[in-house]
């Protein structure tokens, strides 16, 4: 099966993003050490591991772990993500001696890594021209996995359909939570509608419409509407106009 017809069938049939993320995991049946690891930054500007969406194979330590190496200005990986346009592989054992040698904060999450058996990291980054933001579906493997199935070309191929599928398939916008009435608001306002007009609309009072886009604004971790509505676009959660 070709890797858009997995994606496509796997985004039809599970609900939420960790659960496309183990399905794609059973499914490449490799056999061994396998831990995938996706996540999305809307908006390069934040340059946090706080502003993204994220999910993983590996459960929610190894994910505290990554959001914990870095911040708005130390962020090694997130200061790059411009640069990251290409299928790269990692010796996990080699990292992971170079990072305690120097007292890098990123060691907590190698060796986590490496706990779990994973001695091959395969960095792969989602690149195309409709991207906004940044998006990666990363592997980490064990040293017994047949090289053969993680090429480069496969593995671009992956990244990039996966990423469109959890947009297509509605499971990156449920990681936002947000609420179908705090949605309405949002692309109301996206269509050129302000806060008075849509409590006219919809037959609500504009201080109640105002605390519906404060909540969206916080849930997409935005200061103004106008970020709100990028962001919620980019996930998925409102229509693009």
């Amino acid at each position: 099966m070709k890797a858009a017809d997995l994606l496509r069938e796997i985004s039809a049939e599970q609900e939420t993003l960790e659960e496309c993320l183990f399905e794609l995991r059973d499914r490449m049946r490799l056999g061994c050490t396998h831990i995938l690891i996706y996540g999305f930054f809307a908006s390069l500007k934040a340059r946090s591991r706080n502003d993204c969406v994220m999910s993983s194979t590996g459960g929610p330590g190894l994910l505290k772990a990554f959001q914990a190496m870095g911040g708005s200005a130390s962020d090694v990986i997130a200061t790059n993500l411009e640069n990251f346009t290409e299928v790269k592989s990692y010796d996990m054992l080699a990292i992971s001696k170079v990072m305690h040698k120097r007292g890098d904060s990123r060691r907590s999450f190698g060796d986590l890594l490496i706990s779990a058996g994973a001695r091959i990291g395969w960095i792969c980054p989602v690149n195309t021209r409709e991207l906004v933001g940044y998006a990666a579906l990363n592997h980490f493997v064990g040293a017994d996995t047949p090289r053969s199935v993680m090429h480069n070309g496969f593995l671009q191929e992956l990244a990039s359909g996966f990423h469109a599928e959890m947009i297509k398939g509605g499971q990156l916008a449920k990681e936002l939570s947000l609420t179908s009435k705090e949605i309405e608001a949002l692309t109301l306002v996206a269509g050129g509608k302000t806060a008075a007009e849509i409590s006219l609309l919809i037959d609500l009072s504009q201080r109640a419409v105002e605390m519906r886009l404060q909540s969206a604004r916080t849930k997409l971790r935005s200061r103004t509407s106008a970020e709100a509505i990028f962001k919620a676009m980019a996930y998925g959660a409102i229509p693009k106009h």
